[in-house]
């Protein structure tokens, strides 16, 4: 029995669960060794697994705020490394599974900046920069959808775990549109405006910003 199903073992004879149904928010938390997904890193404790069946099972009808989550190795997993698959797992779907709709928050344990309290958990400072960096590239690339006529009501409903397959079609399409403005320069450059200039140039610019995303969440 792992860590979550021996906490949550008694919810099952409904000691508690009445009183918890009267709370907005469940509260949820889990570690893993190494990584969230069992191609991710050598062990898979299986923490987010057990997490998710159990509180899809008691509180499905319940906002969740995961209120611990982290990563316990330091000789194989680099505090860099860390706040990848903290991002990761939150904002690009590299779950086992991957974080429901119903998942509001989360906070990462822990920040202190000392080091000396867990260190096996610290991962300031580079981690946290490794975190920001990869959340700004997933986010990126889903506010960039409507660039390219997907309405912007149905981006946040979009599988999380599509996110790199919607970046590389997203890519292909402005090579298609750069291509096109490129053509038309090179056939005749009196008809190729100033406002053509600059679609071009906010095209090449999009499209390394997507690359850079592309790049951050494979890694």
């Amino acid at each position: 029995m792992s860590n979550c199903e021996r906490v949550y073992s008694t919810l099952q004879s409904d000691i508690a669960t009445p009183q918890l149904r009267l709370f907005d928010f469940i509260g949820v938390h889990f570690y893993e060794y190494d990584a969230f997904t069992p191609n991710g890193a050598p062990a898979t404790k299986g923490e987010l697994r057990d997490a998710m069946n159990i509180h899809t099972q008691f509180f499905p009808e319940k906002f969740w705020y995961i209120t611990e989550y982290g990563i316990n190795d330091t000789k194989q997993v680099r505090q860099p490394d860390k706040g990848t698959r903290y991002a990761k797992l939150l904002h690009a779907g590299e779950g086992w599974p991957s974080l429901p709709d119903n998942v509001v928050g989360a906070v990462y344990y822990h920040l202190a900046m000392k080091g000396d309290l867990h260190p096996e958990y610290h991962i300031y400072p580079e981690g946290d920069k490794t975190y920001k960096v990869t959340c700004e590239a997933a986010e990126a690339a889903v506010g960039s959808i409507p660039m390219f006529g997907a309405s912007s009501e149905a981006a946040p409903t979009a599988p999380p775990g599509d996110i790199p397959s919607r970046l590389a079609q997203m890519i292909a399409d402005l090579a298609d549109y750069e291509r096109s403005l490129l053509l038309r320069r090179a056939e005749s450059r009196a008809d190729f405006s100033a406002d053509d200039a600059k679609a071009l140039q906010r095209a090449r610019k999009a499209h390394v910003a997507l690359e850079k995303a592309l790049r951050l969440i494979g890694d």
